[in-house]
């Protein structure tokens, strides 16, 4: 997933400078296609492009589990990523009422239209606990921001990042393109925003893991685009050959990209299951998948009653950390140009540093020019 600018001039720089060649790059996603002509015996798939960088889920969750590990998330400083943007690092187009995955961290996240002060859980907004990993998105279509909120109510942080949700509300809403198995078949840009899963043949299928049907379900939605009709999937549980508990024709729906939900009737299914789709017709292109549904079965909410609430705020870590004196190496208690100007002088032997103590940026035990340029890029980077 490359967020880049569209002044580049490669995409991915693989003309043949240097010998390149045997190269094997496939399902890049990126803000802009500048891919120049591929190196000897290569497969270089052409870049999707997501102009707006409000990437699918399954795209979203690859910059999610990207960077700094949880474990050592300690080292990135507080003025560098503020809290929501940590929590929610990269714009998500997803569908509503579903689960959006996110980090920790340590605050009350809110789903929330751009520019909310007061928070209440309904249709425009969805709330998850500290120590949660995952917030429902909302219900009602649109462009939302995650906020991160104090015990007190307090906003910390709004994200830099949009959540982008579409489709219909309520239910374990998956997107297609979020398989954890696949055979035969490849994602592409879909004109209902995000992505879908195309060029799906006879024999084809789509595998995911530990779906939720909850006490028992019966049905399940599937959205699709056909140009031709024709062709069927069915519905296996535990492998594409596990047990068959539901089959739907699917007839055109005038387009690729035309897309119509079919209800499927299924034998009835509780608790957590591995669902495989084996997909079923003639010769060539059958259609197009872009997001399926269990039917009657809600997503959990969190248990945030003021109980909760009040317990959170005495037994979870405090949520912004102490002030932070790093930097303010003349000891006036605030960062600015003059701990520059000091900084530097006594780098330069041409003076004396009034809090040392306060001049180790990156916490490695030594002060050297390292320091002060983490300093000015602080100061330029502070708002």
């Amino acid at each position: 997933v490359l967020e880049i600018s569209p002044n580049v001039t490669y995409t991915i720089n693989c003309e043949e400078y240097g010998d390149k060649h045997h190269l094997t790059i496939k399902r890049t996603y990126a803000t802009v296609n500048k891919m120049g002509k591929n190196p000897p015996y290569s497969d270089i798939d052409t870049p999707i492009v997501v102009k707006d960088n409000v990437w699918p889920l399954a795209q979203y969750k690859v910059c999610l589990n990207s960077g700094v590990a949880p474990e050592y998330s300690g080292l990135v400083p507080r003025w560098l990523v503020s809290a929501a943007d940590y929590a929610f690092p990269a714009s998500c187009a997803t569908t509503c009422g579903s689960k959006l995955p996110v980090r920790s961290c340590g605050l009350t996240l809110w789903a929330a239209p751009d520019n909310t002060t007061v928070f209440e859980k309904g249709d425009t907004m969805t709330k998850a606990s500290a120590s949660k990993t995952e917030i429902k998105t909302p219900k009602k279509a649109g462009e939302y921001r995650i906020y991160a909120v104090d015990a007190d109510g307090k906003v910390v942080s709004k994200s830099s990042f949009i959540l982008r949700v579409s489709g219909s509300g309520g239910g374990n809403v998956i997107e297609a393109e979020s398989y954890t198995d696949n055979s035969g078949t490849q994602t592409e840009n879909c004109s209902e925003g995000g992505s879908d899963v195309g060029y799906i043949q006879n024999g084809s299928y789509l595998g995911y893991k530990d779906v939720d049907f909850g006490s028992g379900a019966d049905s399940i939605s599937v959205r699709v685009g056909a140009q031709y009709g024709g062709s069927s999937f069915e519905v296996h549980i535990g492998s594409p050959t596990g047990d068959l508990i539901g089959k739907a024709n699917v007839d055109s729906t005038g387009g690729w990209q035309t897309w119509s939900t079919i209800t499927c009737n299924i034998a009835k299914t509780s608790g957590k299951q591995d669902v495989y789709f084996v997909f079923k017709g003639g010769d060539g292109y059958l259609f197009n998948m872009n997001w399926w549904s269990v039917d009657g079965v809600e997503l959990e909410e969190d248990d945030d009653d003021e109980e909760e609430e009040t317990t959170e705020a005495t037994t979870e870590a405090p949520t912004e950390p102490p002030v932070d004196h790093t930097g303010d190496v003349n000891g006036d208690g605030s960062k600015s140009a003059s701990d520059i100007v000091m900084f530097h002088r006594w780098l330069v032997k041409d003076g004396s540093i009034t809090a040392p103590e306060n001049a180790d940026m990156n916490g490695d035990g030594k002060v050297n020019i390292v320091d002060l340029m983490i300093l000015k890029n602080m100061l330029f980077t502070m708002k």
